[in-house]
């Protein structure tokens, strides 16, 4: 085999040609006749620029913003909101993905195993987020029926952390209500 001649060939986009490219001609025997079969020896490999930029970055900020959701206080309210928008643009970024990848099931692609564990993480994350925040709300009405149920303090007393406690609620409720 010997090198073959690249002259005309001009660089592609997304794959690029290995060096050596060598051609050949062999002598085939088919059905009793002789023919001439041309050989050729490529190697060629896949740019991998464009994948990475714009699938693989987006979706690893992604993984790693869903993990701020857990620095939002449980007061604020934008704990759901935050977690369940990151799952929204997870989704739309699995959706651009499977739009470049094969379909095939005989192989499934690391960058849509990837996609998957992200989506799944960032959705238990926002269940967390939102048990959190039901966990919060229950834990206020537990305080909100204890300090009803004191027979020790005075009336004025349990009138006033009642009517703290009721404020406290209708501010989450309303909150909660938003989100």
């Amino acid at each position: 085999m010997t090198e073959a001649d690249l002259a005309y060939y001009s660089e592609h986009d997304e794959w690029l040609l290995r060096k050596p490219v060598k051609v050949g001609v062999r002598d085939r025997f088919w059905r009793g006749a002789l023919f001439k079969q041309m050989v050729m020896d490529i190697k060629i490999e896949r740019r991998h620029l464009f994948y990475t930029i714009i699938l693989l970055v987006p979706n690893v900020l992604l993984y790693a913003m869903s993990g701020l959701v857990f620095l939002l206080p449980v007061e604020s309210g934008e704990k759901v909101s935050f977690s369940i928008t990151i799952l929204l643009a997870e989704m739309v970024a699995f959706s651009s993905i499977s739009d470049n990848l094969p379909s095939s099931s005989l192989t499934f692609p690391r960058l849509a195993w990837l996609v998957c564990v992200v989506v799944v993480q960032i959705a238990l994350s926002s269940l967390l987020a939102i048990i959190g925040k039901y966990r919060a709300l229950t834990n206020l009405l537990i305080f909100y029926s204890l300090t009803r149920n004191l027979t020790r303090t005075s009336c004025k007393i349990r009138q006033k952390i009642s009517l703290i406690t009721i404020k406290i609620l209708a501010k989450i409720f309303s909150r909660f209500l938003q989100d």
